[in-house]
């Protein structure tokens, strides 16, 4: 896996600080949303780091990096397709 860089470990820590757990039909999502300055390069990657680092089965980020905001999904339960989820976003393709 490829390290990081010193402003993505910084927006991963924002990230986790700012995580919600909830329980949605017996199973738990994350959800984290924040706003950072500098732009970080990555965000789907700094998904991946999260929900393999703290054993996240449901995850949905939203990264507000200037005038462009991101919403990433990841699922390792087959029950919970994040790409469907994001679908109404414009989402799903990745």
């Amino acid at each position: 896996m490829r390290e990081l860089t010193p402003e993505q470990v910084a927006v991963l820590n924002e990230l986790a600080a700012a995580a919600k757990s909830y329980d949605i039909n017996g199973v738990t999502v994350v959800i984290a949303a924040i706003a950072t300055t500098p732009f970080c390069a990555g965000p789907r990657a700094l998904a991946h780091r999260m929900r393999d680092r703290d054993g996240l089965d449901v995850l949905f980020l939203v990264v507000q990096m200037g005038d462009k905001t991101h919403v990433i999904g990841r699922s390792r339960l087959p029950q919970v397709n994040a790409g469907k989820v994001l679908e109404p976003l414009g989402g799903g393709a990745t």
